[in-house]
């Protein structure tokens, strides 16, 4: 689907002047759409991953291999819908 400049009007967060290329820390939450329960399922207080959701922790977790001298952290933080992510 193609976005519509019309439509969506988000005003930029990023600083201005800032260098993004520079090495330093990203702080990124991916969401899935209309928020659906794709990845798993909380049980008990803990989540309890899919196979979709195993697939996205396998991509995160070998992310530094696909990108020498980066590391990831992530949380489910018993979320079902989106998982917070820490880039650097």
């Amino acid at each position: 689907m193609k976005s519509d400049s019309k439509d969506h009007h988000r005003r930029s967060i990023r600083l201005k002047d800032y260098d993004y290329a520079q090495p330093g820390g990203y702080f990124v939450t991916i969401v899935t759409q209309s928020r659906k329960c794709l990845f798993g399922e909380i049980v008990e207080a803990e989540m309890q991953l899919n196979d979709a959701g195993q697939m996205v922790e396998a991509v995160l977790n070998n992310f530094p291999k696909h990108y020498p001298g980066s590391n990831v952290t992530h949380s489910w933080l018993c979320q079902t819908t989106c998982t917070p992510l820490l880039f650097w």
